[in-house]
């Protein structure tokens, strides 16, 4: 109890201490420099007169009358005159050469011998010995008429290989074709038209379709059945474009 009445009066003690001494302080006002008073002089100013401009008088300018500009006649050259000189041409004769020919042997005629006359010929035997085209079939020309006017720019021998061998290129490709699965159970159905060169070495090229069934598996199924029968196909003389159908129908 003691030492807590001892640290309760050392407390109030130092607490009276700073009191005292913040009182005895004085804040220190900063002093303002006063501005010092000017003193008189005894300078006196002058005022400076400016110069006056001097007018000067300006006399108007006489102008003086232009000089007439004097052409000199000067002489006009005569022309000159051309002598005329005359070459005379002299006529050289010209060299005849005589050129001498071989001397010629004579010819020696064979007799003539007299040919067989030939008998006329009938009008009946004429149109016996006429070949008519052979007619096509309704087949061979379904596969013609793809072509259009394009047939008639080929050559005699693809258009005989084209009438002869169409219809069994067309039988080749339907005995190798093979109704995809998927199409079988979506009921697809269409005709392709297909097109390509054949060479006459069996090969071919440029295999593409140009009337498509819009039906992915029934496309890849044509272009994969001619890209292995093509093997069977008879080949041309020459390189020849075929075309063909390619059908698919459910029954």
């Amino acid at each position: 109890m003691r030492t807590m009445k001892n640290y309760i009066v050392a407390l109030v003690f130092t607490i009276l201490i700073h009191l005292l001494l913040f009182i005895n302080i004085k804040i220190e006002e900063p002093k303002v420099n006063s501005p010092q008073k000017s003193t008189p002089s005894n300078i006196k100013y002058v005022k400076l007169l400016q110069p006056q401009p001097q007018v000067v008088e300006q006399k108007p300018a006489i102008k003086e009358p232009a000089k007439p500009i004097k052409k000199e006649n000067k002489p006009t050259p005569k022309p000159k005159e051309y002598k005329k000189v005359s070459k005379e041409v002299k006529k050289v004769p010209k060299r005849t050469v005589e050129q001498k020919q071989p001397p010629t042997k004579p010819i020696e005629q064979k007799p003539q011998t007299a040919q067989p006359a030939q008998p006329p010929v009938s009008p009946l035997e004429s149109l016996l010995s006429y070949e008519k085209p052979k007619p096509k079939d309704r087949l061979t020309q379904s596969y013609l008429d793809l072509y259009g006017k394009e047939y008639d720019t080929f050559s005699k021998e693809q258009k005989k290989y084209l009438d002869n061998n169409l219809k069994n290129i067309g039988m080749i490709t339907q005995r190798y074709l093979r109704y995809p699965q998927i199409a079988i159970r979506t009921h697809q159905q269409g005709t392709n038209v297909v097109e390509f060169f054949l060479h006459p070495n069996g090969d071919i090229s440029d295999l593409k379709l140009i009337t498509p069934t819009y039906y992915g598996a029934l496309d890849e199924n044509s272009i994969h059945t001619i890209e292995i029968a093509y093997k069977d196909y008879p080949r041309p003389q020459e390189k020849t474009k075929i075309r063909i159908y390619v059908s698919y129908y459910l029954r």
